[in-house]
């Protein structure tokens, strides 16, 4: 509102990425409810209290990818490509730190599930480390959907709508022969879709030290 010519470019750009922004904003909220209407309907009570007291102990993760998200989009808007890449690079340092956490909850999931909700959730301890795997992984990938929430949000949207399409896709075929876990692997295969192809187009990225 501050600029003295408002031009129809302008205008163009900021009504494209308004919509851009809309549609994202759309997949990720259908994608993180998704799994309770699978649930609703092909899971029994107990598959569904099984899978909310293992997703409530595993959302603690989300809350750390969030805080990355906000701490990326502030440091790469300002950042050269190169200094961007950079960046991110050191993200990858954590993977073997995320792999071992991994497999450290694979192996206490159920002793987790036990201390915290008591021993009738001891069974969704396995709910708990696939759960877990996904959210982790957004830990060291998180962050370069920042890269392209400020370079380009149409690669975003790509990864949401893949993701939901994988999470409704793989769940629906699971369920039916391992009904709550199936749920649980396929919100683990949809995020790891859209770790993919975040990766395939970060590779695709041209790095060079003029700044943008």
């Amino acid at each position: 509102l501050l600029v003295k010519e408002f031009s129809s470019s302008m205008r163009k750009f900021l009504l494209n990425g308004l919509f851009i922004q809309a549609l994202i904003n759309t997949a990720i909220v259908l994608f993180s409810r998704i799994d309770i209407f699978l649930l609703m309907y092909f899971v029994d009570a107990k598959g569904v209290g099984l899978y909310f007291a293992a997703n409530s102990v595993a959302m603690a993760f989300p809350l750390l990818t969030r805080s990355l998200m906000n701490y990326y989009l502030q440091k790469i808007s300002v950042s050269s490509n190169l200094k961007a890449y950079n960046l991110l690079r050191n993200q990858l340092y954590f993977l073997p730190v995320i792999i071992a956490v991994i497999c450290a909850l694979y192996f206490s999931s159920n002793q987790i599930m036990t201390f915290i909700f008591g021993i009738n959730y001891s069974s969704g301890g396995l709910i708990l480390s696939i759960l877990a795997i996904g959210y982790l992984g957004g830990i060291v990938f998180t962050p370069f959907e920042a890269f392209f929430y400020s370079r380009n949000p149409a690669v975003v949207l790509k990864i949401k709508i893949a993701s939901v399409l994988v999470m409704v896709a793989s769940s629906l075929l699971l369920v039916g022969n391992h009904g709550v876990v199936g749920i649980a692997v396929g919100l683990m295969l949809a995020k790891a879709v859209g770790w993919l192809i975040v990766t395939i187009y970060y590779s695709r990225e041209s790095i060079n030290e003029n700044p943008i």
